[in-house]
């Protein structure tokens, strides 16, 4: 009796071993999820800080705007390209939305056909 007794504590210790373990996996997989979105927001503020001058920078523009239109053309072209690419990345992202949204839940998919 002793022995089964061993046995059961050892088995259900080895079951709550398999689930931090598979949590311990999960979190990892969602750390380097957070790491890469990190990454892409640190670049995504970089392309900004370089489309949108600092206030000083506006300043010394709006002295030298008719010096200089060649900088303001090029901060109006680094933002019509910043927003070309997040209006890319945010139809990206409606996209796999919906596809979760069918697998999770097909009774609520717009093509779900009976």
């Amino acid at each position: 009796k002793m022995k089964t007794n061993h046995e059961k504590l050892l088995h259900k210790l080895e079951k709550e071993r398999q689930v931090l373990c598979r949590s311990i996996e999960e979190r990892m997989k969602e750390n380097g999820t957070l790491r890469e979105q990190l990454q892409n927001l640190h670049h995504e503020v970089e392309c900004c800080e370089e489309a949108n001058p600092c206030a000083s920078e506006k300043k010394h523009l709006i002295k030298n705007k008719k010096k200089d239109p060649m900088k303001r053309i090029q901060a109006r072209r680094k933002l019509v390209d910043l927003s070309r690419s997040q209006n890319e990345m945010i139809a990206k992202l409606s996209g796999e939305l919906d596809e979760m949204l069918r697998k999770t839940y097909p009774s609520f998919s717009k093509n779900h056909s009976t």
